[in-house]
């Protein structure tokens, strides 16, 4: 997801209060509904073993961004 461009920034959450907050997961899509249904094909989801939160997160076109992945071997 992430060499295409949907998938931003991931990872898991450190000292959080609640153990039901494992992580996040920053997607790019046009609607929530795109990133819900990424979220779902996760391994991890489709095992049960976490659930899906989606929200939608607003912020100023240019006030952040992110590196492109490195390119892997054999791309």
């Amino acid at each position: 997801m992430h060499h295409a461009g949907k998938l931003l920034v991931a990872g898991p959450f450190d000292e959080q209060w609640d153990p039901a907050l494992r992580g996040l997961c920053l997607y790019r899509t046009a609607a929530a509904d795109e990133a819900r249904k990424l979220a779902e094909a996760d391994a991890m989801v489709q095992a049960r073993r976490l659930e899906v939160e989606v929200l939608a997160w607003w912020v100023e076109k240019g006030a952040i961004s992110f590196k492109p992945p490195p390119v892997a071997a054999g791309r």
